[in-house]
């Protein structure tokens, strides 16, 4: 390099120094910030320029997340049918006339396992109504989270489920499961409290439906104490064994001696008045198997029991598998809508529709495209039926909805942008709750209820 451009270039970077050092002198000082996301928080980190000294200020400012707004999403009566509570508003109102607890039968798919949302709307009913207990418990190991309970047996019981989907036994439980004890052997069942939870007082009444052409010996004991041991008479017909308690036992043991085949269908930790809620599970349906099930059967237990409400609420397993008409859908879904309202008439019916989920494409997650078609299948199904509908995508807040729920805070949706998490599935059940008592004020302000 020549002496000349030598100093042209020393030239140029003093006089840039000296730009810099006129512009901090009159803009006073410097603000730097980055950002940066983590756990769903914005971690700012800030660095102040003051007379040369460096302060470095650390803050943790809560991510600005678009608040789950969710839709007035009211009961639709399709048929335009403006008393189709009636019924069930009437057992409301007039529960010392019947003998045993209304029910709020419950059936769904895997978003309703595990007691979600119908531990919310059993807690607003009996809140209201009185009643206790979870109502029909299948004849498996279970445990609730909400109440608390599990329930052990030996394991020579030879279990049937329509969940199998591969067994050629015809399904005669209300609840899909049975177990069976085979002839001449010794059996038993244990309801125990789980000690390293808040237990409380809850069920008062245990019952047991089974069916036994040869009859059998019960020997029932509480912590290991004998309180009844009797035989029970052999019977072609399901019935049910009634044990009545003052308090909420916090083991109960159950032993069987079978002189023939014992069938067990389902438990019910219940209270003798009130209101029960059933969670009714079956993962992987679209529909509950009704017409597929022993009808006599089916109506041998609902004798035995005062249905007022059923709730179905499927959809989620038909979304993976895209069509381009969903007839066929709604054509099974009005069977067994129809078969249940042969099997309890007068008992209505109420859909709720599929909840929005999304899946990954093109590395975004995009709600699926024939939410609308299912939905619109179900409402269909309701308005031939006679049935009511809630949408449940539009109380969500839509198409993309369950997108926001899993990133709401608290998390609404699971991360499989399918199933819901406790607080969503609480949200729901509160809301669909709500909905129903509040047609019931409006009913009985209007008189409609005697």
């Amino acid at each position: 390099m020549k002496p000349f451009q030598a100093f042209l270039y020393i030239l140029i970077i003093l006089s840039g120094f000296l730009l810099v050092s006129y512009f901090f002198s009159k803009t006073g000082p410097s603000l730097v910030s980055t950002n940066e996301v983590k756990d769903n928080r914005i971690l700012t980190k800030q660095i102040v320029l003051l007379d040369s000294l460096k302060i470095e200020l650390r803050d943790t400012v809560p991510l600005k997340i678009t608040p789950v707004k969710t839709e007035k999403s009211g009961i639709q009566f399709l048929s335009g049918d403006s008393v189709f509570f009636d019924s069930f508003f009437s057992k409301l109102k007039n529960q010392e006339a019947y003998h045993a607890p209304l029910r709020i039968m419950y059936f769904g798919d895997s978003q309703i396992e595990g007691d979600r949302i119908t531990s919310a709307i059993r807690k607003q009913f009996q809140q209201k109504f009185g009643g206790a207990g979870i109502g029909f418990v299948p004849p498996e190991p279970l445990y609730n989270l909400t109440h608390s309970f599990s329930i052990k047996q030996s394991e020579n019981w030879q279990h049937f489920s329509v969940l199998d989907r591969n067994d050629t036994l015809i399904n005669r439980s209300l609840v899909f499961k049975e177990a069976i004890l085979p002839s001449h052997q010794k059996g038993w069942f244990k309801i125990k409290q789980v000690r390293n939870k808040k237990n409380k007082a809850d069920y008062s009444q245990l019952k047991m439906f089974y069916c036994s052409r040869g009859g059998f010996t019960v020997t029932v004991k509480e912590g290991g104490t004998l309180i009844y041991k009797g035989e029970v008479s052999g019977t072609a017909k399901i019935k049910a064994l009634n044990f009545n308690f003052t308090y909420t036992p916090a083991s109960i043991e159950l032993y069987f001696q079978s002189t023939d085949s014992l069938e067990v269908f389902n438990f019910s930790l219940e209270k003798q008045t009130g209101v029960l809620v059933d969670n009714i599970a079956l993962r992987g349906f679209s529909f509950p198997p009704f017409s597929s099930s022993d009808q006599q059967a089916m109506r041998e237990t609902i004798c035995l029991i005062n249905p007022g409400l059923c709730v179905f609420h499927f959809g989620v397993n038909l979304a993976p598998w895209y069509r381009e008409d969903y007839n066929y859908y709604r054509i099974r879904l009005v069977r067994e809508i129809r078969r249940v309202q042969q099997l309890m008439p007068g008992v209505p019916v109420l859909i709720v529709g599929i909840s929005d989920m999304a899946k990954k494409e093109k590395g975004a997650m995009v709600s699926y495209p024939n939410i609308k078609a299912i939905k619109e299948a179900q409402q269909e199904a309701a308005r031939i039926c006679n049935c009511s509908f809630w949408d449940l995508e539009k109380f969500m807040g839509g198409p993309g909805s369950m997108i926001r729920w899993v990133n709401a805070e608290p998390r609404l949706g699971q991360k499989d942008y399918i199933h819901f998490t406790r607080e969503g599935t609480e949200k729901i059940g509160n809301c669909l709750s709500n909905l129903i008592l509040d047609e019931y004020e409006k009913y009985l302000k209007a008189g409609l209820v005697e």
